[in-house]
């Protein structure tokens, strides 16, 4: 698995993955990311063969904490 930093399709900090077991495609938006056993992405955009975008967890925790409360 390859995975670099990136913008999302609102421009936010996204992770770009390629080569992994699968791919996001149409109806896995808002499935995770999984590094070990910590969530660091939220899929959010797709080609669905090789390239997929995660919203980026770390980068943006205080928003999940101010609207989820965790």
């Amino acid at each position: 698995m390859t995975s670099t930093r990136c913008p999302d399709a609102f421009g936010g900090q996204a992770i770009c993955s390629t080569r992994i077991n699968g791919n996001a495609w149409k109806g896995d938006s808002g499935g995770p990311e999984l590094s070990g056993d910590r969530q660091v992405g939220v899929a959010s955009t797709a080609n669905g063969r090789t390239n997929q975008q995660y919203g980026s967890v770390p980068f943006n925790r205080a928003w999940i904490r101010d609207n989820a409360g965790v």
